[in-house]
């Protein structure tokens, strides 16, 4: 998947586009799977004739900003949830005590606030997005359904199923076209680090190479990018899989030991001109 990102960033540098060079770049990629799912989501609900079209798509702008297959069913989990809830709530609070307002405002503010302050968790804990969903939905079904009381439960249910086909559309995309993994992305950046490393040591390894500062720092730069997007992935991964997130004080000693290695190898003593024939000598032999 990052190859496939290189290639195509290369394609764009020297101006030589080919269709398989625009799918390789996963920023094209990306570009089609959301104008995939809003399609599909529109369609849907033209289908059952759902009255607010909008908050279909809204939703698949919304749970395809995640790149990865796990992050996305982690939150389109949390939404279609926390909507479900939200919905039933408004339709109690709508049918049951419209007409007692001094019951049903101080029951509504209560509502919202705690869901609110469970919000304030977020992103520490994934279910706070749930509630915030709770409270968003509560609202809207609230102020669409309190004139009309008796229209609560279609008012709720349009409004659930108007999320459900946003969720739906959403997650079939991100899983069936070009599905992006953080496991497996962790793992091809991790070599990429590796790989970056071993480029900082062969630059040092001569104290005669005049250039050594420039592309030492070249170097760093691309290291830095490197452990930028390990530990996203790593945060990604550790929601996505159950297996990753097990073995999470694993990926971090991993980190940590690519971090030291990577300083150490900055910090060493340019090889002579001697020593360098001696180690190539043993070598040879």
């Amino acid at each position: 998947m990052i190859a496939a990102s290189v290639e195509g960033a290369a394609a764009s540098v020297a101006g030589h586009w080919t269709p398989r060079h625009l799918l390789a770049n996963l920023r094209v990629r990306h570009g089609i799977k959301l104008g995939l799912a809003g399609m599909l989501a529109l369609y849907v609900t033209q289908v059952i004739r759902l009255a607010h079209d909008n908050w279909s798509i809204l939703t698949v702008l919304i749970l395809m900003l995640p790149k990865y297959v796990g992050a996305s069913t982690i939150k389109a989990t949390m939404r279609a949830l926390g909507t479900i809830v939200g919905a039933l709530i408004a339709i109690w609070l709508v049918g049951d005590y419209t007409s007692t307002p001094a019951i049903f405002l101080p029951l509504f503010f209560l509502i919202v606030a705690y869901a609110t302050y469970q919000f304030g968790k977020f992103p520490a804990s994934q279910v706070a997005y749930a509630y915030f969903l709770v409270g968003v939905t509560t609202v809207a079904v609230v102020s669409a359904g309190v004139l009309t009381p008796d229209q609560a439960w279609q008012i709720g249910l349009d409004r659930a199923l108007e999320i459900l086909v946003g969720v739906g559309s959403s997650l079939l995309v991100t899983s069936l076209v070009w599905p992006r993994y953080a496991r497996e992305e962790f793992a091809e950046v991790g070599r990429d680090a590796l790989k970056t490393v071993q480029r900082v040591f062969a630059t040092l390894s001569y104290s005669g190479r005049v250039d050594a500062p420039a592309n030492v720092q070249e170097l760093r730069q691309t290291f830095d990018g490197r452990l930028f997007a390990l530990r996203n992935l790593l945060q990604a991964g550790s929601r996505e899989s159950t297996l990753f997130y097990r073995r999470l004080s694993d990926y971090e000693s991993f980190l940590l030991f690519l971090i030291r290695l990577f300083h150490t190898t900055l910090d060493m003593r340019p090889w002579s001109e001697e020593e360098t024939f001696v180690l190539e000598r043993n070598l040879e032999s």
